[in-house]
Parts: C-alpha cells; sequence; structure tokens
C-alpha cells in the first residue's frame, strides 16, 4: 500500500479498512490466519501499477471479514472444497445447516476502469503539487472514478442493473446451491458505491425530489424481463417511467435454487451491515428466519418491508446486541 501513497491511488486497495485489518491481524481462527497468509503473500506481488491479482486478494479479504462478522452473530465454519464445488459457509441455525455462497463484485471491463482511476488519481496529484509550488492557498483538483463504464461511457440506469445483475450471474454455480438451503452473498464494498436503505424497496423517491425511481438492490433481486423501470426524470413533464422493458429476470426469479441474495455493505465495522431479500412464499424457511436474524434491512418480492426504510440501520456490529434487546422487550 506504501508503494501508492503519494503517487496515485488503487481503488481495491482503498476498498481494505484498517479497523478490520487490525481485527484480522489479531484473530486466533484458523479460517482467519490462513486468509490472512493468503492476503500477505498476494500482496507482496503488487507493485505500483494496477495488478488483477489485487482483485483475488481482496475476495480472500472480504471473505474473511464476512465470515468475522457473521461468527459473532452464529454458528459459522467454512465448508472446505474438495472436487465438487462447494458453498463457501456452512451456518448451524436452529439444528439444522443452511449454507452461504460468497462473491465479490468488481469494476466492468476488466482492469481497464481502474487503471483509468488510477492515471486520473496519478494526474490530480501532478496537478495538487503544481499548485502548491505556485504558493496557491486554495487547491482544487479533479479526478475520475467508473466503477461500471463500458469503453468509458456511462451506462444508463437500465444498463448499470444489467452490468451488476451479469456479473453475479457469472459466479452462480449451480453445483454450489444443491448440499442444502443456500444464499448468496454479495459484496458490494469493492465498486465504491454509495449505498442507500431505500434502494432495498421496489420504489424509491428520486434523488433530485421529482418522480420516484427503481430501487436498485430490490429490482436485482426480483425484476422480471417484461418490466419497465422508474428512472429518475431530468426535469417536471420528463418520463418517469422507461419506455422500453428491463429485458432481464432479478436474480431470485431465475434461481429457484436460492432461498435468500444479500448484500454486503459498508468498508468498516461501524457502518458494515447485511441486507436481505427472499421469496414472501418461502417465509417460513430456515433461511429467511437466519435472514430475519443477521440483517439490517430485508424484503421480499411483494415488497412488504417498504415502510422500514425509514426505521434506524442498525451496523452489523450492534444487531446482537439489538437481537437481544428486541428479544428482552418482547418478552416483557
Amino acid at each position: 500500500m506504501k508503494n501508492n501513497a503519494g503517487i496515485t491511488d488503487n481503488q481495491t486497495l482503498e476498498s481494505f479498512s484498517l479497523e478490520y485489518c487490525e481485527i484480522i491481524d489479531k484473530s486466533d481462527d484458523e479460517f482467519v490466519i490462513g486468509r490472512k497468509k493468503r492476503c500477505c503473500e498476494g500482496l507482496k506481488q503488487i507493485g505500483i501499477d494496477y495488478d488483477s491479482r489485487i482483485k483475488t486478494v481482496y475476495e480472500a479479504y472480504s471473505e474473511t471479514i464476512c465470515y468475522i462478522d457473521l461468527k459473532r452473530l452464529c454458528n459459522i465454519s467454512n465448508v472446505y472444497e474438495c472436487e465438487k464445488k462447494t458453498p463457501d459457509f456452512k451456518i448451524s441455525y436452529d439444528s439444522t445447516d443452511i449454507y452461504i455462497e460468497m462473491k465479490s463484485l468488481s469494476f466492468a471491463d476488466g482492469n481497464s476502469n481502474y487503471k483509468k482511476s488510477q492515471d486520473s488519481a496519478f494526474w490530480a496529484n501532478v496537478s495538487r503539487e503544481e499548485q502548491l509550488k505556485q504558493g496557491k492557498g486554495i487547491i482544487w483538483t479533479e479526478r475520475e472514478v467508473l466503477p461500471m463504464a463500458k469503453n468509458g461511457i456511462i451506462p444508463s440506469f437500465r444498463d448499470l442493473l444489467k452490468i451488476l445483475h451479469d456479473k453475479i450471474e457469472q459466479n452462480i454455480k449451480k453445483e454450489q446451491l444443491i448440499k442444502g438451503e443456500t444464499i448468496l452473498l454479495i459484496d458490494l464494498n469493492q465498486l465504491g458505491v454509495s449505498y442507500r436503505a431505500s434502494e432495498n424497496v421496489a420504489i424509491e423517491r428520486s434523488y433530485n425530489g421529482i418522480g420516484y425511481s427503481s430501487g436498485m438492490l430490490w429490482t436485482l433481486a426480483f425484476s422480471k424481463e417484461h418490466d419497465r423501470l422508474f428512472i429518475t426524470p431530468e426535469f417536471e413533464g420528463k418520463p418517469n417511467i422507461e419506455k422500453e422493458p428491463i429485458g432481464f429476470n432479478g436474480i431470485l426469479i431465475d434461481y429457484p435454487e436460492l432461498r435468500g441474495l444479500m448484500f454486503a455493505v459498508g468498508k468498516d465495522p461501524s457502518n458494515r451491515a447485511f441486507v436481505g431479500f427472499y421469496r414472501y412464499e418461502e417465509q417460513d424457511s430456515l433461511s429467511v428466519k437466519f435472514i430475519h436474524e443477521i440483517c439490517s434491512f430485508y424484503n421480499d418480492n411483494y415488497n412488504s418491508y417498504c415502510f422500514d426504510v425509514n426505521k434506524e440501520f442498525i451496523p452489523v456490529r450492534k444487531i446482537q446486541s439489538y437481537i437481544k434487546e428486541q428479544k428482552i422487550s418482547i418478552q416483557d
């Protein structure tokens, strides 16, 4: 990481949390120690220029911090891979095993967007140094980070959803979903996308206050190919609904083998959280009960929890005490 300091920025390295790294470093858990070794060995091979191996390091790191946070909330163990593909984690829950398959999404366009971001940061630093030499009291620089751009073109909302959907789908291996009730857990942190709780509902208020737009995470889970998206209108009188259908099904529509879809959001322990989605028809399954217990927000295909979007958002580090408080209040 020091190789980049003062020269440029590496978007993947910036996705690591110092607080989580300290937690990993102090852990005596066998699985965490093994993943730490893998991360350290990978980082030793990274130079100043962007290297695709850093994404492999981040995947190991992401898996580790999800494991650490889940271990605070439930009885979790790593599922060691054999000849056949297996899910990453096994959760012993209510005397039954459920499984979690873990994936971390990276930028679109291979390494191209990472390198463009790094180049942009480099020239921003050059500009800053030149302004300092000129004695300017106020320094002004710009840098560009476009995680989902294709050939330098910023995608529309529908194209962005399609890119994210395809990235998730590419990581789904059906043979990893047959051991038992399985939840797919997607880490969004590496994308550098700011998270809003309103993305978990079918329709949210547009950011410019005009009209409504489809909630991104809910749509990724439950869209149907003939649905049309609510989009943010440029100004009053412009369309609020896209003319063309979305063109693809959500992950929980196309993959009935999955009992749930979860997203890990936030970078540091203070704001890290899980959000979950499941089918209303399966609300009595153990997987759904598990999602209800560990997720800071959850919703189903009927948008049954849309009103919860205004409630206090509890980070995963406080979920355990929050659950205890809720149980005490219910008993009282």
